[in-house]
């Protein structure tokens, strides 16, 4: 998911000067999820707010939440690839066969938060020690908030 991102930023970048001389360059975001998400409002809008408020920037993220380009949380590098898409959202448990070492992140009880899952992604992105990352820039590794399991039958405890 963030090293997607952060292609997308780089490749950006590197057409800068050319935005220069004319229109800014249009770039399309896909986000399989709701606007209305915590990630999408805590950090797909201001990341996107924040490119598109540089009037000298020369760049436009344009965003698709909703799925509008591709609603399967587990194509969202495909679009990348095929380039219906600039940058995507890549939420790493849809696309677990695309990334080898995910599953460390997503192990249970290891982080107190979001922050510090967040912050422990990035990390171990831009270490370069994760497997499959390479293909892609990532602009960032954010963690999600808890999930939670639910069960036709009554939950108390671990052990349960």
């Amino acid at each position: 998911m963030l090293k997607t991102l952060v292609r997308c930023a780089v490749t950006a970048l590197m057409l800068l000067p050319f935005a220069a001389f004319g229109e800014p360059i249009k770039l399309k975001l896909a986000y399989f999820s709701s606007d209305q998400t915590k990630i999408y409002i805590f950090v797909i809008k201001p990341f996107v707010d924040a490119i598109n408020g540089d009037e000298q920037g020369g760049i436009i993220i344009e965003t698709y939440p909703g799925g509008a380009l591709g609603k399967d949380p587990g194509r969202q590098l495909q679009l990348l690839r095929t380039g219906v898409a600039d940058i995507a959202y890549v939420a790493l448990g849809p696309a677990a066969d695309q990334f080898g070492d995910h599953a460390v992140i997503e192990l249970p009880g290891l982080f107190r938060d979001m922050r510090e899952a967040t912050l422990v992604a990035t990390r171990l992105v831009d270490s370069g020690i994760l497997q499959r990352y390479d293909e892609f820039f990532i602009v960032g590794a954010f963690a999600t908030e808890p999930e939670t399991i639910h069960t036709r039958l009554p939950v108390a405890s671990l052990d349960d």
